[in-house]
């Protein structure tokens, strides 16, 4: 076992409650009841009555169950889990992010370290935003880059929108899955970009998510808002199209490229590449700082330069949230949870979502001869 408490089956207070949590992570690793059954060497029906309240757990039945399920023991004996609720990018129904929970997923991986007192980000002080306007989300925008403090390109999202309390996550999530998702949580929000989409679009779509942290949304309440939910998404597309092309910055860029001798779809190239979005968010938004006319943005939406336009110009292409991608913070919280015997090995890796192989793993911590102690209380 990695995770050792001694507890006698009278200590375990309200078994609905810890049926209710085997229950909940259960389900957050996909798995049905008779996955976990065969795996602790039980009848499914045992699991429905776990799971009920119904049928009592000793000790080490509640190590091994911690063990399978990738949590600490002594969540399972705590109140109930806050809520997750996940959201999925506007316009996709039944996706592949809704079928196999990896919203989900990741952000219960998430508050398993944060209920494990190693995943030290918190969420700034912030205040809840106005958007019901382009000049809304604007500002907005200039607010959040403020706090970041880069006033050019952003290179390392993951980075940038740490620093505002948000994890960001890019898997490969397949073709026909939606672009993000996010999740709060009551310390820190969880971003999960769908790491099959070029650059571009990982870099907006997280940009995007950011929109919603900051917005402080629960993803499906629009109770307090005056605008519909479909005119709320474009003016978070709005914010995030500010976030990664900053009027100020991208109007000075523009100047110095035009003034050397580029022409607009020159400059537009250079931008596009040293801005690391996607060739349409360019130039639609190229538009909306009146850099180009209209004909001018229709005539480059349907020109897409080609990879000899970038060679010619010494530009290179550059890669962010990569999949798979995990925040630093998250990395260094399992890492400890690990080292410290609180998850497995398997777990750790399982965890870190293929960034680490389980020959990468250092040794963990001993374990003290107090940690066997029959008189140790449980951890809090």
């Amino acid at each position: 076992m990695c995770y050792f408490s001694t507890m006698k089956t009278n200590d375990i207070p309200k078994w609905k409650t810890v049926g209710q949590r085997v229950a909940s992570a259960r389900k957050a690793l996909g798995w049905p009841q008779a996955v976990l059954a065969d795996k602790l060497g039980l009848d499914r029906t045992a699991v429905t009555k776990i799971e009920s309240g119904d049928r009592g757990v000793d000790t080490l039945e509640l190590s091994i169950i911690a063990e399978f399920l990738g949590r600490p023991m002594d969540w399972f004996v705590r109140g109930e889990a806050d809520a997750i609720v996940s959201r999925r990018d506007s316009g996709v129904a039944n996706s592949v992010l809704d079928e196999d929970h990896r919203v989900d997923r990741v952000a219960t991986d998430v508050k398993v370290v944060v209920d494990m007192g190693h995943l030290r980000i918190r969420r700034p002080a912030r205040k809840r935003f106005r958007l019901q306007s382009l000049a809304d989300a604007e500002r907005m925008a200039e607010a959040a880059r403020g706090f970041i403090a880069v006033s050019g390109p952003l290179r390392d999202m993951t980075g940038a929108v740490e620093s505002l309390g948000l994890l960001a996550f890019s898997l490969d999530l397949g073709e026909q899955a939606a672009v993000g998702a996010y999740v709060s949580l009551e310390s820190v929000g969880v971003a999960l970009v769908n790491g099959k989409l070029p650059t571009g679009r990982r870099r907006f779509a997280l940009a995007h998510e950011l929109g919603h942290h900051l917005l402080l949304d629960d993803y499906d309440s629009y109770s307090d808002v005056s605008i519909g939910r479909v005119e709320r998404e474009q003016l978070i597309d709005a914010f995030a199209a500010h976030v990664l092309l900053p009027r100020a910055s991208v109007a000075r860029r523009w100047r110095e490229l035009t003034k050397s001798g580029e022409d607009v779809r020159g400059a537009s190239v250079h931008v596009v590449t040293e801005y690391g979005v996607s060739w349409s968010a360019l130039v639609n938004h190229l538009r909306n700082l009146d850099l180009v006319g209209e004909a001018e943005r229709e005539r480059l939406v349907v020109e897409k330069p080609t990879k000899r336009e970038f060679l010619e110009r010494g530009l290179t292409l550059w890669e962010d949230l990569a999949p798979p991608k995990v925040p630093k913070s998250y990395v260094v919280s399992v890492m400890a949870a690990y080292c410290k015997n609180k998850i497995s090995a398997r777990r750790a890796v399982e965890m870190l979502y293929g960034t680490i192989d389980m020959a990468d793993l250092p040794e963990p911590d001993q374990i003290p001869l107090e940690a066997f102690s029959s008189d140790r209380e449980p951890s809090e």
